[in-house]
């Protein structure tokens, strides 16, 4: 029998992907939105593939991160992905990203604060594995 029940952080994943994806739906209807070609902050912005295939390269990493390492499978990772997957989806759909918050020194997306988020979390999350460990070898 197929168990259809999914860990915790995988359903995350879908959720987030889905309401930044009617996120960024809402802003494409309204006509409230930039297109991106580039990656973070639009660097890289005449080389449309360069995004997708840091995103690819991105979502592969963590995925064999976190089959590697038990301790990853939290919100942090849940966030990273579901940004990272986001954007890809728009750039295999579009050629584009659709960026919809002003900070009026760079305009990003809900998907951007996510893996951002999601890259901070993961780092103090490491650090803490690491100090655990250092604490351990003291005794």
């Amino acid at each position: 029998m197929i168990n259809y029940n999914l860990p915790k952080w995988l359903t995350w994943i879908f959720t987030l992907i889905i309401i930044e994806q009617l996120l960024k739906y809402f802003f494409r209807i309204k006509n409230l939105y930039v297109k991106n070609y580039g990656i973070g902050l639009s660097f890289f912005d005449g080389f449309p593939h360069i995004g997708l295939i840091v995103g690819l390269l991105s979502v592969i990493l963590v995925v064999m991160l976190v089959y590697s390492c038990y301790f990853t499978r939290t919100i942090y990772v849940a966030m990273f992905l579901s940004g990272a997957i986001s954007n890809i989806i728009d750039r295999l759909i579009f050629g584009y990203v659709v960026d919809y918050i002003n900070f009026y020194i760079f305009i990003a997306n809900g998907a951007d604060i996510l893996i951002f988020m999601g890259c901070v979390g993961l780092l103090f999350q490491v650090d803490k594995m690491y100090q655990l460990r250092e604490n351990m070898n003291y005794y």
